[in-house]
C-alpha cells in the first residue's frame, strides 16, 4: 500500500457530475498508467496494460450524514494486480465531492497534477493526445 497523498475535493455546486465522470475516462483513456496492473511472470514483476480495466466512475448518491460518517474509511490500500487508481464522485443533499486516490509506482506527483489539469482541460472542451507511454508500449 504505497497510497499517493489521497485527495478529497468538494466541488462547486455547478460541477455537473455525470459530465465530469466522462472527463475522468477520458483522461483516464488518455494516460494508459492509470489502466496497467503489476503481475509476477516466473519471477518478474511486469506493467500490464488493461485497456478497459477502469470500466466508468459512478457517481455515489449518499446522505451528507452518511459521507461524512464514512469518508475517513475511503483511502484503502492498494494492490498491484488490481486498479492502483481510485475515484469516487459523491452527491449529498448538501454538496458534491471528488475523492482520487492513486498508487505511487503509477503517478508520481508531476504525473497526479498532470492528470488533475487533463481532467480540467477535458471538462473545458479541449480534446487529449495519448501521452508518450502509448509509444512504450507499441
Amino acid at each position: 500500500m504505497f497510497n499517493n497523498y489521497p485527495l478529497m475535493m468538494k466541488l462547486k455546486d455547478w460541477v455537473d457530475l455525470r459530465k465530469l465522470s466522462e472527463c475522468i475516462m477520458k483522461t483516464i483513456k488518455a494516460h494508459p498508467a492509470f489502466s496497467t496492473v503489476i503481475e509476477e511472470r516466473n519471477g518478474i514483476l511486469i506493467q500490464r496494460y488493461v485497456p478497459d480495466l477502469i470500466k466508468n466512475i459512478k457517481i455515489e448518491k449518499i446522505s451528507e450524514a452518511e459521507f461524512q460518517a464514512t469518508k475517513d474509511d475511503f483511502v484503502q490500500p492498494l494492490y498491484m494486480n488490481e486498479p492502483m487508481l481510485r475515484i469516487r464522485l459523491f452527491e449529498t443533499e448538501k454538496a458534491k465531492y471528488f475523492f482520487y486516490d492513486v498508487h505511487q509506482i503509477i503517478c508520481d506527483g508531476y504525473a497526479k497534477k498532470l492528470g488533475a489539469f487533463d481532467i480540467d482541460k477535458v471538462y473545458a472542451g479541449e480534446e487529449l493526445k495519448p501521452d508518450e507511454w502509448f509509444s512504450y508500449l507499441e
